[in-house]
C-alpha cells in the first residue's frame, strides 16, 4: 500500500536526509529555515574555514526512467512583472536565481512514491551532488531546446482563473546526469 505523502513532507525528508549525509560524511551541516530563498543547507568543513550553499530538490517524478527535479518555476498569473517579462529577462532571471557559483551546490533527493511504505524504510534514497552551474547549463539547454520547438505560440495560454492570455513557462525539470549520482566527494574537494 502506498502512503501518500504531502509535497511539503517529501521536501523537509529530502532536507534533513541530506543534512544527515552530510554530517556522516565529516561535514557540519545546518539546515537554515524556509524563508532563506535558494539555501536549504549550509554546509562546512570541521574547523568553520570555508563553507558552501546547497539547495535540496527532493522528486519523485521520472522522465523516460530518469529522475527528474523541478528546478525553477514561474508562477506568473501571480506575479504580474514576470507575466511581462520578455525572454531574454527571464534567461536571467533563471541565472540568478539557480546562482552558479564554486560555492553553490544542488542536492537533488530522489525518493519515489512507494519509498515511505514500511517495506522501505531501511533503503537509503538516490542522491545527486550537482555543481550550481551543471544546474544552471542543464535549464538553459532544456529551456532552449523547449522553446525552439514552441517559439510559434510564445508559450502563451489562457489562465484558468481570469481566462486571460498569460505567458507561462511553468516548471522547468532536469534529470541529472549519472556521473553526479552521489558524489559527495566533490563537496570535500571545495571545503578542504
Amino acid at each position: 500500500m502506498i502512503i501518500l505523502v504531502s509535497k511539503q513532507v517529501k521536501g523537509a525528508f529530502g532536507v534533513h536526509f541530506v543534512a544527515a549525509e552530510l554530517y556522516r560524511s565529516g561535514f557540519i551541516a545546518t539546515p537554515t529555515t524556509r524563508s532563506t530563498e535558494g539555501i536549504d543547507i549550509l554546509v562546512s568543513n570541521t574547523t568553520g574555514s570555508k563553507a558552501v550553499a546547497i539547495q535540496v530538490k527532493t522528486s519523485s517524478f521520472t522522465e523516460n526512467g530518469k529522475p527528474s527535479f523541478p528546478i525553477i518555476s514561474y508562477k506568473e498569473s501571480k506575479d504580474p512583472k514576470k507575466a511581462k517579462m520578455p525572454l531574454k529577462e527571464r534567461t536571467e532571471w533563471i541565472k540568478r536565481k539557480i546562482n552558479p557559483s564554486a560555492q553553490k551546490f544542488y542536492i537533488l533527493v530522489y525518493v519515489p512514491d512507494e519509498f515511505f511504505e514500511k517495506e522501505m524504510w531501511d533503503q537509503v534514497p538516490d542522491y545527486y551532488v550537482v555543481p550550481s552551474k551543471e544546474v544552471l547549463n542543464g535549464i538553459l539547454k532544456i529551456r532552449e531546446e523547449y522553446l525552439g520547438v514552441n517559439k510559434a505560440s510564445q508559450i502563451t495560454r489562457i489562465s484558468e482563473k481570469t481566462g486571460s492570455l498569460v505567458k507561462d513557462e511553468g516548471v522547468w525539470y532536469w534529470p541529472p546526469p549519472e556521473k553526479y549520482l552521489r558524489k559527495i566527494e566533490l563537496l570535500r574537494r571545495v571545503l578542504q
